[in-house]
């Protein structure tokens, strides 16, 4: 995005001393243009349209290569993203960023939570935020996994699809009214399901989102798309507690469609709720877990712990 010279390796030694100036800025409608190529398009509409989604951007060497975008409720603050462009990272630029939303959460007294996904085994996003002990962090239900077409029960799923058909009807998400759609985000939403708009606002043909109805409840939702190698991915699948039929349903109906267009694939599942946690475990026991999702909590007491310490220190 930027168009001055490629920074220099004494520059780089520099850490921001000198030349490296490093800034960070809430970013408004005056400045987004300056900052307007580090968002998505879905980010960028959001972020417009959006009250209370708001943003803050990292300068460096008076070029803008970061974003850190998050909700304010009024009660809380929601980390949604945090990103940094590949020629300016390792120079602390995201942890500036995160740094400064925290110390105006810390005086507003306002609570700060993030919800994520890590690569199992790697956990690159909790070593982020957990670098300085600011943040409890710990694992919250579900996971993002992906198995093989030919290791499905597929008999069990025809079985309990065949059982449980006649008990719900099955439609596209699409077809819901405006208002109905939001709701069901801000449910989600409010009950710390971070998956669920990020889900949607992915781009995907509409043949791929479905949801289960009992009378005028939505019982299951299931978000599919296809991979570039032309694997299918279910990126959200949720139920409503009592409704695991419904997501079995729409679950065996994605993986049939799949299966009979090509036999050797694999099939990528994210299982977002206690309820379709347990259909995966269930229907595919031969799934290798990809990410497993965590809630972070700015631990403000810790804060007033330090700053009463240094106080009590200083007096001394």
């Amino acid at each position: 995005m930027a168009k001055k010279a490629k920074t220099t390796e004494k520059e780089k030694k520099k850490k921001g001393k000198g030349v490296c100036k490093r800034e960070y800025l809430k970013i408004t409608e005056r400045t987004y243009a300056w900052f307007e190529t580090l968002f998505s398009r879905e980010q960028k509409e959001a972020f417009l349209n959006d009250r209370n989604l708001f943003a803050i951007g990292a300068v460096f060497s008076g070029i803008a290569c970061g974003r850190l975008i998050f909700r304010n409720t009024g009660s809380y603050i929601q980390i949604i993203d945090i990103f940094v462009h590949e020629r300016f990272r390792n120079y602390g630029l995201g942890r500036g960023m995160l740094r400064f939303l925290l110390k105006y959460a810390f005086r507003e007294k306002i609570p700060v939570i993030a919800y994520f996904s890590d690569v199992e085994g790697d956990e690159r996003i909790k070593r982020f935020l957990n670098k300085d002990r600011l943040f409890s962090i710990k694992k919250v239900g579900g996971f993002y996994c992906r198995t093989r077409s030919a290791d499905v029960k597929v008999k069990e799923l025809l079985d309990l699809n065949k059982k449980h058909s006649k008990d719900f009807s099955v439609h596209m998400f699409s077809s819901l009214s405006p208002e109905t759609k939001k709701a069901f985000f801000e449910r989600r939403y409010a009950a710390g399901d971070y998956m669920a708009r990020e889900a949607y606002g992915k781009k995907r043909l509409r043949r791929f989102c479905l949801y289960a109805s009992k009378g005028r409840k939505i019982n299951a939702v299931v978000f599919a798309s296809l991979r570039p190698d032309k694997n299918i991915e279910l990126d959200y699948l949720w139920a409503r507690k009592g409704a695991a039929s419904s997501a079995i349903f729409l679950l065996s109906e994605e993986i049939k469609r799949v299966i009979k267009s090509k036999k050797d694939l694999y099939i990528y599942i994210a299982a977002v709720s206690p309820v379709t946690e347990k259909i995966v475990e269930r229907l595919l026991p031969k799934r290798e877990i990809l990410k497993r999702y965590y809630r972070a909590i700015f631990d403000q007491e810790k804060v007033y712990a330090g700053i009463r310490a240094i106080k009590k220190k200083n007096k001394k």
